[in-house]
């Protein structure tokens, strides 16, 4: 099988994959969209659009014959909506100006030497996507943001859904980071599919999908899912295989041998059809009709979670979440993420930027972290509109949407009271936010190659994983 190098040479990194994947899932989103009495896309369909990548630009917002400070911005992926809030920051400063250098993803390894040396200093960092945030951290080259909103007189703690801002904390109480939005990920099943478990862990879903292979199902995991992108998923959205900020990885558990199955048997359904990016609506169909186990398609926004509720009404849907010893638990992905440098000269400066983007007018991608954000987005996708649609004047309600799904029409139509109040529960049950490491992703899928091929077991591929990247963690993390 040499499918496994094609794919990682199709995947600089697994969060360019992902940044890919939203943009996709977006446009492919908008492309199927039929509506029968509007015209217009939803306020929240607006609102939650996802943003194109700005045009890479070295040394952006620099301004000629400025004799004041400059604040320099350093990251990988910087959106239009940035650019927007660097271009207002400099027309009301006369003292302080941000200056952008945007890096290229193949020199961000050279750009990163150079900012763990001093070489390249800089105030704030902005990641929109790739780069290698996690080991900057772990570095201590950023500040603790606590300390920035604890003294903020507009911007406060509880405005925040702490759970999530608390995942995101080192083990000191420290938060290097923050965003002001983030994509919900987690595994959506039948409930009738796991009511018999006592527990859920990867041996469960490993027996369940093989059953469901057996049992003559294409994919029991869900058209979206490849199983490299499961691996991606499952290592990273937590800290029982690697915990970076420790240093340690257990790589070699048992658990980890599940997963490994897992893949193997993944991949061999994957000879038969290819895998691959589909509309989210035709992968919660497939899940309510019983033709895949389970989705872990992400959740972006309220429309997404609108087209999941409509389309799986009737059914009793759990969500069960990413296996664990302690049980399924729920993860955000944060959609951009910007710190302070611990070597700033001008803090304080760098939050006042930094601050703009956790205001309530502040434009977000994805779910607001801001709780009243969320409830007002909340309340909106529960809104029913009505219209005068007929000759005689009668007001039918206002139909956002509706798809083909087999033969099927299906109207989507706002959250009911109990559906809004299961998501907000869900919401505030997230647990983990993801961690990305590029080296350990290339190293795991090195090592996933042979043993995809058959050419090494489950025991051999999953110690020389364990070795290799704490081998990693300890000359780059210790």
């Amino acid at each position: 099988m040499g499918t496994m190098k094609t794919k990682k040479n199709a995947l600089v990194t697994a969060f360019i994959l992902l940044a890919i994947m939203a943009i996709v899932v977006w446009l492919f989103k908008d492309s199927i969209n039929f509506p029968t009495l509007q015209n217009e896309e939803s306020t929240t369909q607006e609102s939650n659009r996802a943003e194109e990548e700005a045009p890479s630009t070295a040394n952006f917002g620099e301004r000629e014959h400025f004799d004041g400070t400059h604040i320099t911005m350093v990251g990988w992926w910087f959106t239009w909506r940035v650019h927007e809030q660097v271009e207002r920051f400099n027309e009301e400063n006369e003292l302080y100006s941000i200056q952008l250098i945007d890096f290229q993803e193949e020199e961000s390894a050279h750009f990163l030497e150079d900012m763990l040396k001093g070489e390249l200093p800089f105030d704030i960092l902005y990641i929109g996507g790739g780069g290698d945030v996690e080991y900057l951290i772990e570095q201590g080259m950023l500040m603790d943001l606590w300390a920035f909103i604890d003294e903020d007189s507009e911007i406060n703690r509880e405005d925040f859904f702490l759970n999530i801002l608390e995942a995101r904390q080192r083990k000191d109480g420290s938060l290097p980071v923050i965003s002001n939005g983030f994509t919900l990920r987690t595994m959506i099943t039948l409930s009738e599919t796991v009511s018999h478990l006592d527990s859920w862990i990867f041996s469960d879903l490993l027996a369940l999908v093989h059953d469901g292979v057996e049992s003559g199902m294409d994919y029991p995991i869900g058209r979206w899912m490849p199983s490299y992108y499961l691996l991606f998923n499952m290592v990273f959205n937590s800290p029982q295989f690697i915990d970076l900020e420790a240093a340690e990885t257990s790589l070699g558990s048992p658990m980890f041998y599940d997963l490994l199955e897992l893949m193997d048997l993944l991949s061999k359904e994957e000879a038969s059809f290819r895998p691959r990016i589909i509309s989210f609506h035709h992968e919660f169909y497939l899940l309510r009709e019983g033709e895949i186990l389970f989705s872990m398609f992400p959740i972006f926004d309220f429309m997404t979670y609108i087209d999941l509720a409509t389309i799986m009404k009737g059914k009793e849907v759990t969500y069960i979440g990413m296996p664990s010893e302690e049980g399924g638990f729920h993860t955000a992905q944060l959609s951009s993420l910007m710190g302070i440098s611990a070597r700033n000269e001008n803090p304080d400066i760098a939050w006042s930027f930094i601050r703009q983007f956790l205001l309530p007018e502040a434009d977000v991608w994805g779910f607001p972290m801001r709780i009243d954000l969320f409830h007002e987005q909340l309340e909106e996708a529960m809104r029913e509109e009505w219209i005068d649609v007929t000759e005689d004047g009668e007001e039918i309600g206002l139909l956002w949407r509706t798809v083909i799904l087999g033969e099927d029409h299906v109207h989507l139509r706002p959250l009911s009271e109990e559906s809004a109040d299961s998501f907000r529960n869900l919401v505030e049950s997230v647990t983990q936010v993801m961690r990305f490491e590029p080296r350990i992703y290339e190293i795991l899928m090195e090592e996933l190659e042979p043993f995809l091929e058959g050419d090494r077991d489950t025991s051999e591929t999953a110690m020389t994983m364990q070795r290799r990247v704490q081998t990693m963690l300890n000359v780059r993390y210790r």
